[in-house]
């Protein structure tokens, strides 16, 4: 699970990389289009793309989490069913 992550990582974040730092706009329809706020189209473009880093990365780190507590508990569990059969003088080999 984790290689998926990573792979989603570097794709999406290349993307938001070249969003970030590109001096062009990606696409001219944008610099025809009225502003809604004061941003130009490659400003608001640079900020589309540093707002998609930032998401990318909370969802990133939320699944590394949640992937490490399920690693824990699985852990836990094995430990306790490897002191259980102990206990009852059944080692486990």
């Amino acid at each position: 699970m984790v290689p998926y992550l990573a792979v989603a990582k570097v794709g999406l974040g290349l993307l938001g990389v070249a969003l970030i730092w590109s001096d062009t706009v990606f696409y001219s329809y944008y610099e025809t289009v009225p502003r809604i706020w004061s941003l130009s189209a490659l400003e608001d473009q640079n900020v589309g793309g540093a707002i998609m880093m930032l998401e990318q990365s909370v969802a990133f780190v939320i699944a590394l989490v949640v992937l490490f507590l399920r690693a824990l508990a699985r852990i836990e569990r094995e430990q306790r069913t490897r002191e259980r059969l102990e206990a009852a003088g059944r080692p486990l080999a």
